[in-house]
């Protein structure tokens, strides 16, 4: 079914969405790189913001731990799991 192909394309976009916060933002990234995070970002970011205004980063020696990404995946394969 193609809501469930969907659901998983997106949710692809979020695990690479979380691979590409682990570059180092001093990289320096092609134009063509560049381009791509930011359709990456502009895609993912309309269901993070929600949950990350709901739940603060957790804060783990000095640094921010962001689980707006963890979540919004398990809630989509829940969701998943219910359509038809």
């Amino acid at each position: 079914m193609l809501i469930h192909r969907l659901i998983w394309a997106y949710i692809f976009l979020l695990v690479l969405r979380a691979l590409v916060s682990w570059i180092p933002p001093t990289t320096q990234l092609g134009p063509t790189a560049r381009q791509l995070l930011a359709t990456l970002f502009k895609l993912t970011e309309p269901v993070l913001r929600p949950i990350r205004n709901l739940i603060s980063p957790l804060r783990v020696g000095g640094m921010g731990v962001d689980f707006s990404i963890f979540i919004a995946i398990i809630a989509l394969n829940i969701i998943n799991g219910y359509i038809p």
